[in-house]
């Protein structure tokens, strides 16, 4: 008996740590063991390890077992154990342990019952012996008095777990984990057999397909998706390993992406396949909205007024029809050619600094002129409005460039007429002087007349000078007409014939007399007009 009680006492090494490790296995195994800290572990052994002390101590205060005696007929065989306060608390704990474990376990189980049919039974089997065993011992039902059937239970569970382990990989993750995975990933996962028929099928594809309330195990899988390109024999490597189908109406079209999995059993043999859905919908919208944009901003780009290229390594890139229209060189000879060599040699300097302190984010103008020379070698003003861009993942600038050749030839002439008026304005101010010299002149003359009547040769000056002063008095008259902006014109008859004699003699006697003129007119010239 003294030995007996012994190895009762020592079994509890195994007896307290078997719910403990039980619990830790379900946990582990279910990947749920997140709240399985260090600390949280320690604590789980508290009370097995009190267990252990009390059941070697039990000779001293009789918490474990309040008394200890032979089992009546059968005193060389069996102890019966009349179970103390401390035993019972041991009991609870275990239980408990015994309790969540399980649940888990079921849990897990049943949301993969489907697929794994005989693992999942065979777990519950292991599980459920051991419970059958001790239940009996402990409500007192065991054939023998104060025989513990739990020992024998696990044995059997043994067997079970044994040939789970050799027939249906009972501990192998596929089971149990990655079933909770199947059941909770984000995109659609449909499980087909080797006759294309649908074994299972995860939440998520059921939402993707709108079937959440329709069966679908046991059908084809063409019936479930209609569209879906032809896989071939599941026994068989599949003709696409991925494809695009679309589902629903016109006016809400939805696109899946397809991939295709060939499934083989551990000796390699196909056992069917695994499709993987992924509602692709929104990436399409967004695809069909970058390319309508690109195609907005491509028309907008060629069809511009103004050049667009983007400038790199000192090359012009990417430039729309205008850029070559302006310069005449085409988008491979751009490519190939430095723009410096575009750009007029006065204007190479300037234009080159500033594009290379651009780049080096100095803040410089946005916007200035330059001459460029076009292949044609027609030189040409621009305007250049250009901003620092990073391309293909290096600096660049983004230039808009406008040709203003017409704007500053309109410029010229506007300097140009502005320059006329200033002479306008000058010759008003010089016609009022020589108008007063003219008076002068004009009054001297008449004066001489008046005076030397008798003189034939000072009247005929006299009367020379008169007629000059009238026609300076016209010449200013005329530059008066010039500088005004605006006034009325007065037309007046004029002799030609009289015009060209005073003309002759007026350049004959300005002339070096070693100089002969002679003048060849009709002797009456019509009459032709002048305004003032």
């Amino acid at each position: 008996m003294t030995w007996k009680v012994f190895w009762g006492k020592s079994e509890y090494f195994g007896i307290v740590s078997v719910p403990v490790l039980w619990f830790l296995f379900v946990f582990q195994y279910t990947r749920t063991d997140r709240w399985l800290t260090s600390r949280n572990v320690a604590l789980l052994w508290v009370i097995p390890v009190i267990t252990i002390v009390m059941a070697i101590t039990n000779g001293w205060h009789g918490l474990m077992w309040s008394n200890i005696a032979p089992s009546p007929g059968r005193e060389t065989e069996v102890l019966i154990y009349t179970h103390g306060t401390w035993f019972w608390v041991h009991v609870s704990y275990c239980y408990a342990l015994m309790v969540l474990g399980t649940f888990q376990l079921f849990k897990t189980t049943f949301a993969n019952i489907r697929m794994y049919r005989l693992q999942s039974l065979s777990i519950l089997v292991a599980v459920l012996i051991p419970w059958v065993g001790n239940g009996i011992y402990l409500l007192g039902y065991s054939p023998i008095p104060g025989l513990d059937l739990t020992p024998l239970a696990f044995l059997v569970s043994g067997i079970v777990i044994a040939w789970s382990l050799l027939r249906q990989s009972f501990l192998d993750i596929v089971p149990v984990a990655r079933g909770m995975l199947f059941e909770n990933m984000d995109d659609g996962f449909i499980v087909l057999d080797t006759q294309n028929r649908v074994v299972d099928i995860n939440p998520a594809a059921k939402g993707l397909l709108d079937k959440n309330n329709e069966s679908i195990v046991g059908k084809k899988v063409n019936e479930v998706i209609p569209g879906l390109p032809d896989m071939g024999s599941g026994t068989q490597e599949q003709p696409v390993s991925e494809a695009e189908f679309v589902l629903g109406n016109e006016s809400a079209p939805r696109v899946f992406d397809c991939k295709f999995n060939l499934l083989r059993n551990r000796h390699g043999a196909p056992t069917g396949r695994l499709i993987v859905l992924r509602d692709i919908s929104g990436k399409k919208e967004a695809e069909k909205a970058l390319r309508e944009s690109e195609e907005k901003y491509r028309l907008l780009v060629e069809n511009a007024s103004d050049a667009i290229f983007v400038a790199q390594d000192e090359v012009v890139k990417f430039p729309n029809p205008r850029t070559t229209e302006i310069v005449g060189y085409s988008p491979e000879d751009l490519a190939e050619k430095p723009f410096t060599r575009l750009i007029h040699p006065e204007d190479r300097d300037m234009v080159l600094d500033r594009h290379k302190r651009r780049l080096q984010a100095e803040e410089l103008p946005s916007s200035y002129s330059f001459r460029v020379i076009s292949k044609a070698g027609e030189e040409r003003w621009v305007e250049l409005n250009t901003v620092a861009i990073t391309w293909e993942g290096r600096p660049a600038t983004l230039n808009f460039l406008r040709d203003i050749t017409p704007q500053r030839k309109l410029e010229a002439q506007l300097m140009h007429a502005q320059k006329m008026e200033a002479v306008g304005t000058m010759a008003s101010g010089i016609a009022h002087n020589f108008r007063n010299i003219l008076a002068a002149i004009s009054m001297h003359s008449q004066a001489i007349e008046m005076k030397y009547k008798e003189d034939k040769a000072l009247q005929e000056m006299s009367g020379v000078l008169i007629d000059y002063v009238e026609r300076g008095s016209q010449l200013v008259s005329s530059l008066t007409q010039f500088s005004r902006k605006k006034g009325d014109k007065i037309f007046h008859p004029l002799d030609l014939s009289k015009m060209a004699e005073e003309t002759y003699q007026l350049i004959s006697e300005s002339f070096d007399k070693m100089i002969h003129v002679s003048m060849d007119v009709r002797e009456s010239l019509p009459w032709g007009i002048t305004r003032e």
